[in-house]
């Protein structure tokens, strides 16, 4: 019997394969766990299965931008973060009298 096994996150599989005791032509859709077991299965038409591929696009492209979005909220956080470090560096804020770029030994002239 032809299957189909995706690896996914964590150790796991996403298993596709044809069902042998339908009316009509269906697919196994199941995860697997990390040790080879079903943990979730669910049977769709073979006639779904185009609408089923628009779908999991239109999911992906989503995730997507969703991901883009909270990429570029991090960063700005981010940036926000080190700014008010910064700020609050004693060296950088004058609250010490020694410039960082000075020591507190004496070099020799």
């Amino acid at each position: 019997m032809a299957e189909y096994r995706l690896p996914t996150v964590e150790g796991r599989e996403l298993l596709i394969r044809p069902c042998v005791a339908a009316s009509r032509p269906q697919l196994q859709v199941a995860v697997l766990s990390s040790r080879g077991n079903i943990m979730e299965a669910a049977t769709i038409e073979a006639g779904d299965i185009l609408g089923l591929c628009r779908g999991v696009a239109k999911v992906c492209r989503e995730a997507n931008e969703r991901f883009a979005r909270a990429q570029k909220a991090e960063k700005v956080a981010a940036a926000a973060r080190y700014t008010a470090a910064l700020a609050r560096n004693p060296w950088l804020n004058g609250e010490k009298g020694v410039f960082p770029d000075e020591t507190y030994i004496g070099r020799p002239r």
